[in-house]
């Protein structure tokens, strides 16, 4: 049995042995957002560094647990934070991130971000249903994902962002009365900021949004044939035409000014998901 083989099941049996119940929708939580896990029903929290192979965060304003328990009147796992190529993972850790929220036995995932809004009309705080997105960063986990496995891994990526489920989140939205545009996401690895010379091309290559994150969870859960929806909230200004300093505190603290709005979208999405 190869390592990555063998790393997997160590993971499924520990699920097998500590979750009461296999979920059916996976929550992956950005910074600042770990709130959003809070009004989980029947919680049952595990630490990061309790789970065999799964490496922990290293941003602080990740909180590293896995949360299980019923939300929306379904059974749902969230991550409170992930791990990042800008922290010096290699590109086997940043796969098997997303393998292992496979290996809950959910299939569906819902990732969250923060972003830099580029378009035109996005302002801070504007939650963004992402329809697609571009990789910019040179790196592809697919790639240190097929090696470990011993086989090429070629996925389809039409429809990456799921249409039904993006269909399902904007009567969610309209329900709950929240405003949800949407967006296509460029994925950059950080850790600086964007010039101003680079957000002129990404707004040339038609990005409406640009974030370091979301974009290896999905190409990774898509090889594994879970059903996507990417939700980003626009945390700062990334307009080339207004480009200014970027305070990452003030960029963490709008993840947490929305994460009640967010709660109530995904609360209220996850109700209105149709039961198999």
């Amino acid at each position: 049995m190869n390592e990555f083989l063998k790393k997997s099941e160590e993971t499924q049996k520990f699920f097998t042995k500590h979750m009461p119940y296999t979920p059916e929708v996976a929550i992956i939580l950005g910074s600042g957002l770990n709130a959003v896990g809070e009004r989980v029903l029947d919680k049952t929290t595990i630490p990061y560094s309790d789970i065999p192979n799964l490496k922990e965060t290293k941003v602080e304003t990740h909180s590293g647990n896995m949360i299980l328990g019923e939300y929306g009147g379904k059974k749902v796992v969230f991550f409170q934070g992930r791990i990042h190529l800008y922290e010096g993972y290699d590109h086997l850790d940043i796969s098997f991130f997303p393998v292992v929220v496979s290996l809950t036995g959910a299939k569906i995932l819902i990732v969250t971000n923060l972003v830099g809004g580029i378009r035109g009309d996005l302002e801070l705080g504007d939650l963004v249903v992402i329809t697609d997105h571009t990789n910019l960063s040179g790196h592809n986990p697919l790639i240190s994902l097929g090696r470990a496995k011993g086989q090429a891994l070629f996925v389809d990526m039409h429809d990456a962002y799921s249409s039904r489920l993006r269909m399902v989140l904007k009567e969610a939205a309209q329900q709950s009365g929240i405003l949800l545009k949407e967006g296509k996401l460029a994925f950059l690895s950080g850790p600086n900021f964007e010039t101003q010379m680079e957000l002129e091309y990404l707004q040339k290559l038609g990005a409406d949004v640009v974030g370091w994150s979301m974009v290896p969870e999905v190409l990774v859960a898509r090889s594994l044939g879970m059903e996507v929806v990417g939700i980003s909230c626009v945390s700062d200004i990334s307009k080339p035409e207004c480009f200014r300093p970027v305070d990452v505190t003030d960029l963490f603290n709008q993840g947490i000014k929305k994460a009640p709005s967010l709660e109530r979208l995904l609360e209220g999405f996850s109700s209105l998901i149709p039961d198999e």
